[in-house]
C-alpha cells in the first residue's frame, strides 16, 4: 500500500497509475478533490473485481469481461421457494407512472424516471429507503430506486400482451 502527496492511495506491486496493464486497487483524489475508486484486472477473461457479503453468504458481485462489465446479484433457484409463473403483471405496470423531470441539482437536464414514493407500493423491492425520512438530526434521508428490479415486471407483461395479440389475431 502507498499513499502520495495528493492523498491518493494504491494497492497492488506496482503503484503507477492503475490501468489494464497493471492491474489494483487505488482511490485517486482527482483534480477537483474528490476521491475515485479504480479497481484493474490485468485479463480480458472473465474477472470479478468486487464481492458482497452479507451474513446469508455472498449476494452479488461486479465482474468485467472482454469489454464488458457485469452487476451481478444472488439468482440461483437454491436460494428461492414458492416461485410462481401465474401472476397479472400488466395491471401492476399500469400502475407505474414514469415521467419526465430535472433533479434541483441539474435544472437543465431532462430525464426520463420515476418518483421513488410512487413506485414503492407497486414494486417495492425497486425501493430503498422510506417516504419523507429523516436523520436524527432532521436533515433528509432520500429514498432510492434500482430500476433493474422493474425489469421483470416489464417482461412478463410483454408475454401477457404478446399472448393477447396471438388470441386476437387467430
Amino acid at each position: 500500500m502507498r499513499t502520495d502527496i495528493n492523498s491518493s492511495v494504491r494497492f497492488g506491486p506496482r503503484f503507477d497509475t492503475i490501468s489494464g496493464s497493471v492491474g489494483g486497487a487505488a482511490f485517486i483524489t482527482e483534480t477537483d478533490n474528490r476521491k475515485t475508486l479504480y479497481l484493474a484486472s490485468t485479463s480480458t477473461g472473465t474477472m470479478p473485481l468486487i464481492y458482497f457479503f452479507n451474513p446469508n453468504g455472498a449476494v452479488g458481485y461486479i465482474e468485467t469481461a472482454g469489454g464488458s462489465t457485469t452487476y451481478g446479484t444472488s439468482s440461483d433457484y437454491r436460494l428461492k421457494e414458492n416461485v410462481n409463473y401465474t401472476w397479472d403483471a400488466t395491471t401492476r405496470l399500469k400502475q407505474l407512472k414514469p415521467a419526465r423531470f430535472n433533479f434541483i441539482a441539474h435544472p437543465d437536464k431532462t430525464v426520463d424516471g420515476f418518483l421513488a414514493h410512487e413506485v414503492s407500493s407497486i414494486v417495492p423491492e425497486a425501493i430503498s429507503g422510506t417516504k419523507d425520512a429523516v436523520d436524527d438530526d432532521g436533515k433528509a434521508v432520500m429514498q432510492g430506486i434500482d430500476q433493474s428490479k422493474l425489469v421483470p415486471l416489464l417482461v412478463k407483461t410483454i408475454q401477457e400482451l404478446e399472448a393477447r395479440i396471438t388470441a386476437l389475431e387467430s
